[in-house]
């Protein structure tokens, strides 16, 4: 399957996701339904089958000079290489428009949130796409 950015389609919907609490630094969390070190707790369930797409993902403060925070779309407990990475001092918000993966009906999806060594206490959001096919 592929992706036709270009061609309108009514048939794509919005999951999003977001942390319920601060995360501190040098953490790795999964945040979906709720936050996590533990993919399964948090994940949210696909209804649909489709093709994810568009992550976008921001968080309350940059992540620091010289620091990253790292997002990734996870899928059945396993990375999708579909990834933000937000850097720097003033940068909040981050996307990802390019990669897509192909989920089914009741997938489990979840986002994998790395921060910094040295950063900051943070929240954070994530939203992305999924264009529903038969």
């Amino acid at each position: 399957m592929s992706l036709d950015k270009d061609k309108p389609d009514f048939n794509t919907g919005i999951m999003s996701a977001f942390t319920l609490t601060q995360v501190a630094s040098n953490k790795t969390i999964f945040f979906g339904y709720g936050q996590s070190a533990n993919e399964h707790d948090v994940h949210l369930i696909s209804c649909v089958k489709g093709i994810l797409h568009d992550l976008h993902t921001h968080s309350n403060i940059a992540p620091g000079a010289g620091l990253s925070f790292t997002y990734e779309i996870y899928v059945n407990g396993v990375g999708t290489g579909i990834i933000v990475t937000v850097s720097g001092a003033v940068d909040k918000i981050g996307e990802n428009e390019t990669d897509h993966f192909l989920i089914d009906h009741n997938d489990q999806v979840s986002v994998r949130l790395i921060t910094p060594i040295g950063g900051g206490v943070s929240r954070h959001t994530a939203s992305w796409k999924v264009e529903i096919r038969a």
